[in-house]
């Protein structure tokens, strides 16, 4: 038996006790598990101008990378996925943008498997500059491999509602890897020479179970 079975089997037993013997249980369930990645990166990147002379592109921001598949008792699940774009500063000397922003790129994210070994970010978008309201294309092509050991964290609660009726377990579990990535990243038009840091690869999961007898 699972511990998620465990639990679901001491809730239906507490609700069973706490209530008379004529009363319908409901059992409601909801579960909700996904993974993310995410890295920032900086580059200072030469480029010539229209006119021949000498410019540069100087870039920070960060990327995450993320997936979450959600199911209730009663209704279809819902899957989503996408890659958020955080520019801090966008400098390109040859035209005088200047800019910082949000945005993203739908359906951009791959996810690594159990153990955290490989994710991927591909894809194009755009993000909006703050200011300006101007918003700048860009494109991902990165793999990110986990190195390193997993960390992982799990917890379960048992809690009673607002009467003796109710009883709701809550599971989750989660895992962290560090990771390291390759490949590009292409900014209005600009491939970057990209330095990557702080990247990490997490998965988790979260099921709550409701035990309701009326």
């Amino acid at each position: 038996m699972t511990k998620l079975s465990l639990f679901l089997a001491t809730a239906l037993a507490t609700a069973t006790l706490a209530a008379p013997a004529h009363a319908a249980v409901t059992v409601d369930a909801t579960k909700t598990q996904g993974s993310s990645v995410s890295t920032s990166f900086s580059s200072s990147t030469p480029i010539t101008c229209a006119d021949g002379s000498a410019g540069q592109v100087d870039v920070f921001g960060s990327l995450r990378g993320a997936d979450s598949f959600t199911k209730q008792t009663g209704t279809p699940g819902t899957f989503s996925d996408g890659v958020f774009v955080e520019i801090d500063e966008y400098v390109n000397s040859c035209t005088g943008a200047f800019a910082s922003g949000f945005g993203n790129i739908p359906n951009g994210y791959i996810p690594p498997d159990r153990s955290l070994r490989v994710a991927r970010m591909i894809g194009s978008g755009s993000f909006q500059d703050f200011n300006s309201g101007q918003t700048y294309p860009i494109s991902v092509n990165l793999k990110i491999e986990g190195t390193g050991q997993i960390t992982t964290s799990r917890n379960n609660t048992v809690s009673h509602g607002s009467g003796p009726m109710t009883v709701t377990v809550t599971h989750s579990g989660g895992a962290t890897r560090n990771g390291a990535v390759t490949g590009t990243i292409t900014l209005d038009g600009v491939e970057l020479d990209a330095t990557f840091s702080g990247t990490t690869l997490v998965a988790n999961t979260q099921s709550t179970i409701t035990v309701t007898k009326n």
